[in-house]
């Protein structure tokens, strides 16, 4: 049963259900029926449970159980999203490209993107992302690789 208290779990766990890893603050806003400080408390609530985590200025990814003990969402599962949300091309580079190939011999301490843009480094929790500008990134720069 959806109370008020328990809203926004009961949305995460749906979005989990449907296979989506990231929302915006106005899906969340649609689907919640909640606007203003009330979207943000329970925003707010999410974050501290641990069930979501803010990755720019009103996109979330949600952290699926398996990864609530690193605190953090794998950058696997939502960047792209977060792509097409801030209309940034990208590819994933260095030795984080060799960890999904599996050719890394060590686990990346920073994930590692090539962007079109001038981005700030990412840090949440454990996790930091740093973004690297390339202009143009042209089709053929990478392949597409769906990872678990």
């Amino acid at each position: 049963m959806i109370t008020k208290r328990n809203i926004g779990i009961e949305y995460v766990r749906g979005l989990l259900r449907k296979g989506r890893s990231s929302f915006t603050r106005k899906d969340a806003a649609v689907e919640m029926d909640r606007q203003g400080a009330g979207l943000s408390n329970i925003l707010t609530r999410l974050e501290k449970a641990g069930w979501i985590m803010p990755v720019s200025r009103s996109f979330y990814a949600v952290i699926d159980p398996g990864s609530q003990a690193f605190g953090f969402a794998p950058p696997q599962s939502f960047l792209d999203d977060w792509a097409k949300h801030r209309g940034v091309l990208y590819y994933v580079a260095g030795i984080s490209a060799a960890e999904i190939h599996g050719a890394a011999h060590q686990r990346p301490q920073v994930y590692q993107v090539v962007t079109d843009h001038v981005l700030r480094p990412f840090q949440f929790g454990d996790l930091r992302i740093s973004f690297f500008r390339k202009k143009p990134i042209v089709e053929g720069m990478w392949e597409q690789k769906n990872v678990p």
